[in-house]
């Protein structure tokens, strides 16, 4: 592995410089929050099929 890989000793990383970075902070609570919702609605409904295949 190379050393670029790891982070440096003030906790940032290489890619954290690059030009896009202000992409991802501008556009990781949207993401943030559509990852919670799917994971959310999918333990939802996997959960209530469990429960409707249970009853009798």
């Amino acid at each position: 592995m190379s050393d670029q890989s790891f982070p440096f000793h003030d906790g940032s990383t290489a890619l954290a410089n690059a030009p896009g970075a202000w992409l991802g902070r501008l556009l990781g609570g949207v993401y943030a929050r559509w990852c919670t919702k799917q994971m959310a609605n999918d333990a939802a409904t996997h959960f209530n099929l469990l429960c409707i295949k249970e009853s009798p």
